[in-house]
C-alpha cells in the first residue's frame, strides 16, 4: 500500500540521514587526525632542526674550547720551561755568591 511504502521511504530516508551524519562525523574526525598528524610532524621537524642547530653550536664551542686549552697548555709548558731556567739561574747565582763569600772570608783571615 501507499502508506507502507511511505513509511518504508521515511525509514530509509532516516537511515540514510543517520549514515550521512556518521560519514560526515568520520570525515571530520579524519580531518582532525590528519591535521594533528601534520602538526605533530611539523613540530617534530622543527624540534629536530632546533636540536641539530644546538648540536652544531655546541660542537663549535667544543672546538673553540679545545683550541683554547691547547693554547693554554702551550703557554703553561713555556712558563714551566722559563721557571726551570730561572731556578737554574738562581742556583748559579747562589753558588757564585757563596764562592765570593768564602773567597772574601779567606782574604779577611789572611
Amino acid at each position: 500500500s501507499a502508506e507502507s511504502r511511505q513509511e518504508e521511504y521515511m525509514l530509509l530516508r532516516a537511515e540514510h540521514e543517520q549514515a550521512l551524519a556518521r560519514a560526515n562525523a568520520l570525515a571530520a574526525e579524519n580531518d582532525q587526525l590528519t591535521h594533528h598528524e601534520e602538526t605533530t610532524k611539523d613540530a617534530e621537524a622543527s624540534q629536530r632542526e632546533e636540536y641539530e642547530t644546538q648540536i652544531r653550536d655546541l660542537q663549535i664551542q667544543i672546538n673553540e674550547l679545545e683550541a683554547s686549552k691547547q693554547s693554554l697548555d702551550e703557554k703553561n709548558q713555556q712558563l714551566q720551561e722559563q721557571t726551570a731556567r730561572w731556578k737554574e739561574d738562581a742556583t748559579q747565582v747562589m753558588k757564585e755568591a757563596k764562592g765570593k763569600e768564602t773567597e772574601t772570608r779567606q782574604q779577611l783571615q789572611a
